[in-house]
């Protein structure tokens, strides 16, 4: 709803409440503003590349950006690898945060090679969601995300350098 319907947001009480609990910290949103930003500047990197010198898996990966919702179903799906990317339990996803008070830019360079290495998923996991309905069909979202999701713990071994250097910056609780 979110997505699809932004200016409720503000004129809807119920709604904004889902959106923003109140314990949602000034950290956190930037840690989340950030997440986005990573993801916006991985595709703007690919955007650069000319078309006869992407790779297939970069072609994949752009042709996918330009599917709408694209952006925004990536945030999600990388926010619910959380346990993966921490290597604990997040029972509260509002209370992550980076240990330094970062700018968005400065905290989205922390993101990058978390979101280079997960978005290699995205074209094969998160596909159908965007081409056979909407974001508003939450089943086949889901889906897709539990499907993403399994792909990052099978990678969870020899991405473990990358998710530690990232843990070592983040405040889990």
């Amino acid at each position: 709803m979110a997505y699809h319907e932004k200016s409720k947001i503000w004129e809807q009480d119920a709604l904004y409440s889902r959106v923003f609990p109140e314990r949602v910290t000034a950290e956190h949103i930037v840690f989340v503003a950030s997440l986005l930003r990573a993801i916006e500047m991985e595709k703007a990197r690919l955007g650069r590349i000319s078309a006869d010198a992407r790779t297939e898996d970069e072609i994949e990966l752009f042709e996918w950006f330009s599917l709408r919702g694209s952006i925004m179903l990536a945030a999600e799906a990388i926010g619910t690898t959380r346990e993966t990317l921490v290597g604990e339990a997040v029972s509260d996803a509002y209370v992550l945060q980076f240990k330094k008070n970062l700018s968005v830019s400065e905290a989205a360079k922390v993101w990058e090679p978390i979101v280079e290495s997960l978005l290699a998923f995205a074209p094969g996991q998160l596909r159908d969601p965007l081409v056979t309905s909407t974001l508003r069909n939450r089943p086949a979202v889901e889906s897709a995300l539990r499907n993403f999701r399994s792909q990052v713990v099978a990678a969870r071994k020899h991405n473990r350098a990358a998710y530690e250097l990232f843990v070592d910056q983040v405040i889990t609780r």
